[in-house]
């Protein structure tokens, strides 16, 4: 078996799509995993989840550039490089969890942009 077969980074389902391709260090996020984690239905489109969860770890990359340096700098290639300890494990929840919740965030300000601002009612 080679190396690259067994690389978790490069180990991709057939047929699946991911939110971010950009950076090996993070984690990959499958946008129908994202999906069933964040509880949306069809009224959210495929290419409206994958450009959401795309900003989306554009924004989480920025959040954790440091820890991404500093770990870099200290031999690991991946984040999961760590996630046999405790300190690891904790960066890769809370990578996530930002990726979630920037996930909402960039849904919440495209459905704002399709259906307007909600309209102030005047008594």
């Amino acid at each position: 078996m080679n190396a690259e077969a067994s690389d978790p980074a490069t180990c991709l389902r057939p047929g699946a799509r991911y939110a971010d391709d950009h950076d090996p260090f993070w984690p990959r996020t499958e946008l129908h995993a994202l999906r069933g984690q964040l509880g949306l239905d069809e009224s959210v489109t495929d290419a409206q989840l994958q450009l959401a969860a795309r900003s989306a770890a554009i924004t989480a990359a920025r959040e954790f550039a440091q820890w991404r340096r500093v770990l870099r700098d200290r031999g690991f290639k991946r984040l999961e490089d760590i996630a046999a300890h405790a300190p690891g494990r904790v960066l890769s929840r809370c990578y996530r969890e930002c990726l979630k919740r920037a996930t909402r965030c960039a849904l919440a300000h495209t459905s704002c942009a399709q259906t307007g601002p909600p309209e102030v009612v005047h008594d």
